[in-house]
Formats: C-alpha cells, structure tokens, sequence
C-alpha cells in the first residue's frame, strides 16, 4: 500500500489528475495509478502529434522560401525584366498554392499497375469526358476501340491558371 501511495502521489504531482478524492485501498489506488499514467501517455502522445505537425509545416514553409528566393535569384542573375520576373514569381506561388488535382504521374504506385491496367485506368477517367462530344461519341459507337486507343495515347489532363489559353490564333 506505501509502494502504490507513493506512485500516486508522484504521478499526481507530475499530472494535471490531483484530486481531493483519496482511495481507500490498494485495489483503488492501483486503479488510479493506471488512469494517471493512461492519461499521462495520452498527452505525451497528442503533444508529439501536434508538435510533428507543427515542424513539418514549417519545414514545407522555409522549403517553398528557400525555392521562391532560388527562383528570383536566378532571374536576376540572367537579367530577366522586372515585370515578367514579377510575374514569374506570382506564378509560380501561386502554382504551388493552387490545389491542383492528382495526375497520374503524381501517384508513385500507379507505375506498378500492368500497362493493360493503366489503359484501363486511364480511358476509365477520361472516357467519359471525351465521349461527351458529339464527334467521339459517334466514333465510339462505330469503333471504341479506335476510341480507346485515341485516350490511351493522346488524352491527359493540363491544368492552366485563370486566363490562359489551351488554343491560341498563332503568332499575329
């Protein structure tokens, strides 16, 4: 019973569990003892979750610094205009903050798919957005698997920032 008492008595003074509620026994005092170090652990445990997540952000953070500040150096360093290094830089922030979807490329595991599993992956997602004109529906009908390969080989995804142009007229 001195054993356990002084246990507790420790881990309430290491522990936010004070209490004016006193055990009476060793069954009770044992009791308390495993609640104050279950909570003890629990706390230990949300603190080091929460301070790895705080060090990682700030890492991505001083990554990005240390890219952008790289990034105006060089432009610097070629005489780039101002204003089309501004525009450079605003750029590529805001690229890097945009949240861009996932691209097949982007997802490590996907290489390990067979190659048929990748078609099939990939005329799965893009399919049905090509289909939706009138032209490929049609042909899709007569010959899907002419549509098929047309997706397999010519269809991926670009992303384009407000304002810009998939298409343009050419030089003028």
């Amino acid at each position: 019973f001195q054993y356990t008492s002084a246990l507790q008595y420790v881990l309430h003074m290491i522990t936010p569990g004070g209490s004016d509620v006193v055990p009476q026994n060793s069954l009770e005092r044992w009791f308390t003892v495993v609640y104050l170090l279950a909570g003890l652990v629990i706390t230990g445990a949300l603190v080091g979750t929460i301070t790895a997540i705080m060090t990682q952000r700030r890492l991505a953070k001083e990554t990005v610094t240390k890219q952008i500040i790289q990034l105006q150096l060089y432009l610097r360093q070629c005489n780039t205009n101002p204003g089309l290094a501004m525009t450079i830089v605003q750029q590529a922030k805001w690229r890097y903050k945009a949240k861009s979807r996932l691209r097949e490329e982007d997802v490590s595991l996907l290489p390990l798919l067979s190659p048929a599993m990748r078609s099939d992956l990939h005329c799965s997602n893009y399919l049905p957005l090509i289909t939706e004109y009138p032209f490929f529906r049609a042909l899709n009908a007569a010959d899907p698997a002419a549509v098929r390969d047309i997706v397999v080989q010519a269809v991926h995804c670009v992303e384009l920032r407000p304002g810009q142009h998939l298409f343009s007229d050419g030089d003028r």
